[in-house]
């Protein structure tokens, strides 16, 4: 069960379960948090150990992947390009829709002990192995027998390439084929929804699935020159931007399923991460200075408006083009008035806070070129913060080369799975900067002003103790 550090409220570091997010304990360190994390790892992996070794488990059947077969949400191995890690793998199981997709939640419940190709196709990927010995083994054989049969892989893939098959009418991509190779089979999760509806698990005492048997994968030929369609959109990214009066709906919360790169879309919508809580500041070697939390809902980047297609109002903020990041000593309004100053804005968003980071959603602004358009989608968003009543706020976004929290467009790896400080600044972009005192950690601000409070109450009554003692009085 995969675990992180988030820092609450109170500046304390608590180790979080990813899935459930359970809370398993705060620390007031981040090494303190990453030894229990350490500690819980271990365990994890001792009782792996454990259950791996165990024979007694009930033996089971399962085809695993198939190579040459395009999955329904577009994706596929390339024939010849599959291996698989030494064995024993881990056998998982995931009972519950994940709200974050993938595999999240999902339990170990046994090992696969023999993996390969089929003898009687090669792309296709069959083994054994046996449930645990243990409640949890039990409780999956009976999840089985009911009719939970699908198998998703757990893969990591060093070479990915998207074969665009098909384009619209303005160039932008309408149906993409995700190519994988060199990819590593690490595991397998029996799942409700498999990308592959033909990997299943079955027991001895079961008779072989006909789609086993049927499926055969098959060598699918690179497109050299992607088909142009008209998809009838009435509006396009690359003619000029995006909608005058953009969808109420483009401004709401997206809902992401996990940290996200900004994706613009081809009729002019705009959403993504610009901060991956997980992710350390790249411009700060040696410490790891995570993206703050904004204590007033974002009030002061939201401090522009627009109306909508609907004709109601929403405060919004701005993604800024073609400027750098304002100086790490300016305030918030001399700050302001830098992008207002040098920069273009491209977009009008809203942004808000979901469990993996900082998004944003909004809308391209109608009346960009060609050219802007292009240097949009090809940057990535930087945030910047600057103090404000004590905290720090994002007040711009500014799209840029290498962005201080990078969020990656997943290529390295992969779930086979269907459901598809008080600081002066904290500028989200590395970038030479003088020599100068470090800033203060916010958590210990945070505790400083915690202390005071405390002090505050005590101070009355300390004063009247010594009054007593000078005169005599406590005696």
């Amino acid at each position: 069960m995969p675990w992180h550090i988030e820092q609450d409220d109170d500046g304390a570091y608590c180790v979080v379960r990813d899935g459930d997010q359970h809370n398993e304990g705060c620390h007031e360190t981040r090494a303190e948090a990453m030894d229990h994390m350490a500690a819980l790892y271990a365990a994890e992996a001792s009782e792996e150990a454990e259950l791996l070794s165990d024979p007694a488990g009930t033996p089971f059947n399962i085809f695993v992947m198939v190579e040459g077969v395009e999955t329904a949400d577009g994706r596929m191995f390339e024939i010849g390009q599959v291996s698989a890690r030494p064995l024993p793998l881990p056998l998982m199981l995931q009972d519950t829709n994940p709200e974050w997709g993938g595999h999240a939640g999902a339990r170990f419940v046994g090992a696969i002990t023999e993996l390969d190709h089929d003898p009687r196709d090669p792309t296709r990927w069959v083994g054994r192995g046996r449930l645990a010995a243990t409640a949890v083994g039990r409780e999956a054989e009976a999840q089985i027998r009911a009719g939970l049969r699908g198998v998703s892989v757990d893969a990591s893939a060093d070479d990915v390439v998207y074969d665009v098959r098909e384009v619209d009418t303005s160039g932008f991509p309408i149906d993409v084929l995700v190519r994988y190779s060199q990819a590593t089979i690490m595991g397998a999760t029996v799942t409700p929804f498999p990308a592959f509806e033909q990997c299943v698990i079955w027991f001895d005492d079961e008779p072989e699935p006909e789609r086993v048997s049927t499926t055969h994968g098959t060598e699918i030929p690179r497109v050299d020159e992607p088909q142009v369609v008209d998809d009838g959109l009435p509006m396009l990214i690359a003619a000029g931007g995006g909608p005058l009066r953009p969808p109420a709906a483009w401004f709401e919360d997206p809902q992401l399923d996990g940290p996200t790169p900004l994706t613009v879309m081809p009729d002019g919508r705009i959403y993504g991460h610009i901060a991956d809580w997980r992710t350390c500041h790249t411009g700060y070697p040696g410490a790891c200075i995570t993206a703050p939390h904004s204590p007033s809902g974002y009030a002061y980047f939201h401090t522009g408006e627009i109306v909508t297609a609907e004709g109601s109002r929403i405060a919004v903020g701005q993604i800024t083009l073609a400027t750098g990041h304002a100086a790490d000593d300016l305030d918030y309004r001399a700050t302001l008035a830098h992008y207002d100053d040098t920069g273009t804005a491209a977009a009008d968003v809203r942004v808000g806070e979901d469990a993996h980071g900082i998004w944003c959603a909004g809308a391209v602004r109608p009346g960009l070129s060609d050219e802007q358009i292009r240097a949009l989608c090809a940057a990535a968003p930087s945030g910047d913060w600057r103090q404000v009543n004590g905290y720090l706020e994002l007040v711009a976004i500014l799209q840029v080369n290498v962005p201080g929290f990078p969020i990656p467009r997943p290529h390295a790896r992969l779930v086979a799975s269907a459901a598809g400080w008080v600081q002066r600044s904290l500028v989200a972009a590395p970038a030479p900067r003088r020599a100068r005192f470090g800033p203060i950690d916010p958590v210990v601000l945070r505790r400083l002003e915690r202390v005071e409070r405390q002090l505050a109450v005590l101070r009355p009554q300390v004063l009247a103790g010594l009054a007593a003692r000078v005169h005599g009085r406590d005696r």
